[in-house]
């Protein structure tokens, strides 16, 4: 066993994940939000960082995948949208959300500053790439605990 400490391997990296994920953060708890980014392993960490603090996260590809989805889930409390994605212009998207669900609150995100690009396309919050689950609380105006 001491032969692994050498590779910097955490045995025990998995019994703390999960008891980390036992801990839910009450303003984000049980709210459902979507996950557009063209990046697999973001959606799988973004999905891992929601699930943990007691959140939905529906994470989806691409654009036209985005607005089925939205088609189909009844309840979404925000929906984070990446800058760059292979299948069109964000504000095309952002038209397309805002017509199904005119009341949505849209984040976008992206690891350049896109914030003017962003509000040029209509979405007017910003969470910089990479962020903490703090980040987002803070942008998507959640301090407050949401009421049952």
């Amino acid at each position: 066993m001491s032969g692994l400490a050498g590779f910097g391997v955490d045995l025990f990296a998995g019994a703390r994940a999960r008891r980390r994920s036992r801990i839910h953060d009450r303003r984000i708890h049980d709210r459902r939000i979507l996950y557009v980014d063209d990046e697999l392993l973001m959606r799988l960490a973004v999905a891992r960082l929601l699930r943990g603090a007691g959140a939905v996260c529906i994470g989806t590809g691409t654009h036209d995948q985005a607005v089925v989805l939205l088609a189909f889930e009844p309840a979404l409390d925000l929906a984070i949208l990446d800058f760059e994605m292979p299948d069109g212009d964000v504000g095309r998207l952002v038209r397309r959300l805002r017509w199904q669900r005119p009341a949505l609150p849209v984040v976008g995100t992206s690891a350049g500053d896109r914030r003017s690009e962003f509000a040029a396309r209509g979405v007017d919050r910003f969470l910089p790439k990479p962020w903490a689950l703090d980040d987002l609380i803070r942008v998507a105006d959640w301090s407050e605990v949401p009421s049952s």
